[in-house]
């Protein structure tokens, strides 16, 4: 038997390494609780990111959440249209795989960040200040963060304070879905938290089985308008309308979540074969019968990731979020 240290270094390496991915792996699976995120806790992420640009004086706040191969920002100031970016060291992925909060003085001249897109990129962040956002049973989801376009060191007792909001935020993540919260009270239509419970059933499904053909992603536009004009209320008659559209012109071919106060979401083909075209054609003739009921500011994007591009069902419905995303971004 080999006892050298050579030898005796390289198995504990080895052992070392394995423990981590099987840490990686069930962090992973903590993530993937939050996918995707109701209403109160988008709303708590991105009062989170504002929180922190507050106390840490900063021009940009983030509150993030850290995936297989892409940083995912759920709530951010400052930030115009970032809301994913590559995996990439040094910043939110450092903060997270430390377990520890995390500050950069020098990002720009750090060439463990200078490459990094929010370095480099648009932001131009040149210091960087985080704290890991842990779950209950002790694992780093993402980060609460801020930044700047200058150098700066934040005080530790913001620092500390930052790492108080986020376990604020972590636990309006994880705090119990009412059983009203199961239904979307204007529309009627099951919320986040079915969908995301459908999109775990779809995933368990034996083999990867072609048994759903598509999600699809709808986002509303025109509500900022007629909310001028009518109230803050004056959009609840609107979603009520277009629920009760899809309901008809889908006629059981897809099945319709209402995830928040501007989207929509679908699952299409289950059971069948999927047709874009056909599902396309029945959206729009939804969206064509609410205008003719008075609405005639409704404008609906649509993102649409098939079964043969995303196997993976919360795979699919990011896809086709980013893609309705997208199509906002091209009319400008």
């Amino acid at each position: 038997m080999n006892f050298s240290r050579a030898a005796l270094g390289g198995r504990v390496r080895k052992a070392r390494s394995g423990e981590a991915m099987q840490r990686e792996k069930a962090r992973l699976l903590a993530v993937a609780r939050f996918e995707p995120l109701g209403r109160a806790a988008l709303a708590a992420a991105q009062d989170g990111a504002q929180v922190a640009a507050t106390l840490l004086d900063a021009p940009v706040g983030m509150c993030t959440l850290v995936e297989e191969r892409a940083v995912r920002f759920v709530g951010a100031v400052g930030l115009t249209g970032v809301r994913e970016l590559p995996r990439e060291p040094g910043l939110c992925v450092a903060a997270v795989s430390s377990g520890r909060p995390r500050i950069v003085e020098r990002a720009d001249l750090d060439r463990r960040t200078c490459d990094h897109s929010l370095v480099r990129g648009p932001a131009a962040l040149r210091s960087y200040a985080g704290v890991p956002m842990l779950t209950g049973d002790g694992f780093e989801i993402g980060t609460l963060a801020a930044g700047w376009p200058e150098h700066r060191v934040p005080e530790p007792r913001a620092m500390a304070a930052l790492e108080a909001v986020a376990r604020l935020v972590v636990a309006a993540f994880e705090a119990p879905a009412s059983a009203e919260a199961a239904l979307d009270a204007v529309t009627g239509l099951p919320a986040g938290l079915p969908f995301s419970e459908r999109l775990v059933v779809l995933a368990g499904q034996v083999a990867w089985e072609r048994t759903w053909g598509a999600i699809l992603v709808l986002e509303l536009d025109g509500l900022e308008t007629l909310e001028a004009r009518s109230g803050p209320d004056a959009s609840a008659p609107l979603r009520r309308a277009l629920a009760q559209a899809l309901r008809a012109a889908l006629d059981g071919e897809a099945e319709a979540y209402a995830l928040d106060a501007r989207s929509f979401a679908l699952v299409a083909g289950v059971g069948l074969g999927f047709e874009p075209s056909r599902a396309s054609a029945r959206i729009e003739r939804a969206v064509d019968a609410v205008r003719l009921a008075g609405f005639g500011e409704l404008r609906v994007r649509v993102g649409v990731a098939t079964y043969d591009e995303r196997s993976v069902p919360k795979e699919a419905y990011r896809l086709a979020g980013w893609r309705a995303y997208a199509e906002k971004a091209d009319r400008r």
